[in-house]
């Protein structure tokens, strides 16, 4: 597989999570990161700017408009869904002011489902960690629908909550659980292949 995404969803536990998984990401991943983590409006900028400190790879609170690029990390906003859209012949940030899905804004699931029709038949990489509740799992089933998806979720041992990987793994779209130390080391294989 090749992905031409990674793909990331997080809540409750999520921020320590996602800093253990951002510093351990290899600098020679060069396709585009899309992470929702459930936070308030306000939030994001700082959180963001603290992973960059520690990252690798350039991080960033995702703007409306923005063009993807490779090697970059880009966090959804608070209080506004982030979606992916096909723009001539790049890939383009937009935002949408709709209503919550799952009772959060931004939602995972409605970003997934944004993946999966802009990228269709094309190889993705669903991550889904600690968490409260479900969101992220209709979104890996859409994406699994239209394109050639692998998921990996967070273990039951590591999860602050085990909420939203459990809920994809018990729907049968996890393919592989993995513990939050080796989620990094995971992603560096399947991209890099190591």
């Amino acid at each position: 597989m090749k992905p031409e995404i990674i793909a990331i969803a997080s809540s409750t536990g999520g921020p320590s999570a996602l800093r253990k998984i951002c510093a351990k990401l290899s600098e020679k991943i060069n396709i585009p990161i899309v992470i929702v983590q459930h936070m308030p409006k306000g939030f994001i900028s700082a959180f963001a700017e603290s992973l960059n400190v520690i990252s690798r790879l350039q991080v960033k609170e995702a703007k409306e408009g923005e063009k993807l690029e490779s090697g970059v990390i880009y966090i959804a906003p608070g209080g506004i869904h982030m979606l992916i859209n096909n723009e001539k012949i790049y890939k383009i940030i937009r935002m949408e002011d709709s209503k919550s899905l799952n009772g959060v804004k931004p939602a995972a699931d409605r970003l997934f489902m944004s993946i999966s029709d802009t990228y269709k038949g094309k190889d993705i990489l669903a991550v889904v960690v600690t968490g409260m509740g479900r969101d992220g799992t209709i979104g890996v089933q859409y994406i699994k629908s239209n394109c050639n998806c692998y998921c990996i979720t967070e273990s039951k041992k590591t999860s602050v909550i085990y909420g939203m990987p459990k809920s994809v793994f018990d729907a049968g779209l996890s393919d592989k659980e993995v513990d939050l130390d080796n989620i990094a080391d995971e992603i560096n294989k399947i991209v890099i292949g190591w």
